[in-house]
């Protein structure tokens, strides 16, 4: 940290140390600035240790790193790199329409409607992944759909006679989307099991993602599946300029 006001500052070197340095030991056209990589000659006196002929090494200061749409200024970095963390999916379904088969159903115009995997996956916490998994039967599907279609069906009984009977009643996308049948901010309660999320509805997987930290104290990731770039030859990049 180079304060330019007083003329002095302080450098951390390879062994983590603090050195002091007057601005009058810098060698370079330059002053240093926060996070700029430099060279020096350590040494010591009775104040503790010091940096003497100080190089600013300007390869990093000027050149700005993309990542996605956010771009920073190399010299801001204060730490990155790949690290892995478990996430856990869950399966996207659709519904779809067919004709009826039957000369009857036809002729009526009739539509029958199922649903199906689009082979999506939705991220869900820990606590779903592993209450599915274990059998649980309080949880419901994940559905997308466009604006106005089938997301899900409220059935309701009641009783003729000596039968009991059922209505479904549709509910429909608001908007175009992927919806949670599960989150309560919906007011959404489905009763029928047909809804009911299976075992084979959750996956879990271990992601790798790139992280980056700044000296301003903001912090990026960047899943894998998610980035729309190579987080390794992102890292590489990083590494080619400020090493």
């Amino acid at each position: 940290m180079y304060q330019a006001n007083k003329g002095y500052g302080f450098i951390i070197g390879e062994d983590r140390n603090d050195y002091f340095f007057h601005v009058s030991q810098v060698k370079s056209v330059d002053s240093p600035e926060q996070g700029e990589k430099v060279e020096f000659e350590p040494s010591k006196n009775e104040k503790g240790l010091c940096a003497n002929n100080i190089i600013v090494k300007k390869t990093a200061a000027g050149k700005f790193i993309a990542l996605g749409n956010i771009r920073l200024k190399a010299s801001n970095i204060k730490d990155y790199g790949i690290s892995a963390e478990e996430t856990y999916y869950q399966k996207v379904y659709k519904w779809r329409y067919i004709d009826a088969t039957s000369k009857f159903g036809k002729l009526l115009g009739v539509k029958h409607t199922y649903y199906y995997d689009t082979g999506e996956w939705y991220k869900i916490s820990k606590k779903r992944f592993e209450a599915i998994s274990a059998g649980s039967e309080r949880y419901y599907h994940v559905m997308k759909a466009s604006k106005g279609e089938i997301i899900g069906r409220y059935y309701s009984y009641y009783c003729v006679g000596n039968s009991d009977l059922n209505e479904a009643d549709d509910l429909l996308a608001p908007y175009d989307g992927i919806f949670d049948l599960n989150d309560s901010k919906y007011g959404w309660h489905l009763t029928s099991g047909n809804y009911k999320a299976e075992r084979s509805d959750v996956k879990k997987t271990k992601e790798e993602y790139l992280y980056v930290t700044t000296y301003q104290g903001d912090n990026y990731v960047f899943y894998e599946s998610q980035a729309n770039f190579n987080i390794h030859e992102k890292l590489k990049e990083i590494d080619e300029i400020l090493l």
